[in-house]
């Protein structure tokens, strides 16, 4: 043994499931005490971790917000494939992406309000178009099951505009009439 190590060291411990303990709380942190108040070491004490062990999974307070956000969206995108899936019709199924949509955009309205860092490695117009093209599958598969023949232009014009329709709050029944017309 050497002598200057007075006790053996010990092996750190393995935590199941870290990473996804760590968005759990982190969840909990931002809807809580909002984007601005988030603070990583409470964060990490709530999950029992050195502060170093969490910047072992997230490398800062928007990328562990960045991968709250995702994980939520992915959720989203999965509804929508479900429900759309299960719509009757295609204005019940447009109805159905539109809502997930909203819902999302209402849960967190108030964090894109008071963070313009959340997403900072991309630019607007790169997020936006990745927003769009992921809203646009669902789109697109509903039209599929709908023997619905519209074109990639329009599948793009009508994600484009749920997007900036969900910003603003604005019902379905609104976007229904016109979406008739763009549809007929």
């Amino acid at each position: 043994m050497n002598m200057f190590i007075k006790e053996m060291s010990t092996i750190p411990k393995v935590i199941e499931n870290l990473r996804e303990n760590i968005l759990v709380e982190a969840r909990k942190e931002l809807f809580e005490d909002g984007y601005q108040a988030f603070n990583i070491r409470t964060v990490a004490a709530k999950c029992e971790v050195a502060v170093g062990t969490f910047y072992n999974y997230f490398s800062s307070k928007d990328m562990v917000i960045a991968s709250v956000v995702l994980e939520d969206w992915m959720k989203s995108l999965d509804q929508m494939k479900r429900k759309v899936e299960r719509a009757e019709e295609l204005f019940t199924g447009l109805e159905a992406i539109y809502g997930e949509l909203l819902a999302f955009e209402e849960l967190y309205h108030n964090i894109f309000q008071n963070s313009t860092a959340v997403y900072s490695k991309y630019s607007s117009r790169e997020r936006h178009q990745k927003l769009r093209s992921q809203l646009e599958e669902p789109i697109r598969q509903l039209c599929k099951r709908k023997d619905q023949s519209i074109d990639d232009f329009t599948i793009t014009f009508l994600a484009e505009n749920f997007l900036s329709a969900s910003q603003e709050q604005i019902e379905f029944a609104k976007l229904q009439a016109i979406l008739q017309k763009v549809l007929a």
